[in-house]
């Protein structure tokens, strides 16, 4: 079977796409969870403490077999950890392989590219000129589900295991 070769430009979102959130809240307190609720990304340091998100690590590897991909982020600008925090962060979970593949930005409308993988439909998100997927709706509620989209069916990798 012939490999099918896709050369497209994908961002995807760290931000509820590679980042769970609600990880982190299993090391904060509940003093310090209502000191920050509905605003939690403004939190000092709550980026080191969330773990990927299921299968995001291995599904991002995959896709960055067939496409350009990149990772972006919109640190919060009331947060000044979060920058710093984000890109330890992809350091941590990625290492080398994610140099020079990360942009920061609260213009995602800017960005030009194929493919943008977004958990939140902010930040620019209506305005990008490619195909927005939203990470977590009905169509792509989990890693799987995107590779499926994104890699071609002659070349689409076998699906992550299930968490345990």
């Amino acid at each position: 079977m012939n490999k099918v070769v896709m050369n497209k430009v994908v961002f995807v979102e760290l931000s509820h796409v590679m980042m769970d959130y609600q990880t982190a809240l299993e090391h904060l307190d509940d003093g310090t969870q209502d000191a920050y609720l509905r605003r939690m990304n403004e939190m000092p340091g709550v980026y080191s403490l969330m773990n990927p998100v299921f299968g995001a690590l291995a599904g991002f590897e995959k896709l960055a077999q067939h496409h350009d991909v990149c990772l972006v982020s919109t640190p919060s600008w009331d947060n000044e950890s979060a920058w710093t925090d984000k890109l330890e962060w992809v350091k941590r979970h990625f290492g080398e392989s994610a140099r020079e593949r990360i942009i920061m930005t609260h213009r995602k409308d800017l960005l030009a590219g194929d493919v943008l993988v977004d958990g939140t439909g902010n930040f620019g998100t209506e305005g990008f000129a490619g195909e927005v997927i939203r990470f977590g709706s009905d169509a792509f509620p989990h890693w799987n589900a995107l590779l499926d989209h994104l890699i071609p069916v002659a070349v689409a990798p076998a699906p992550l295991a299930a968490a345990s």
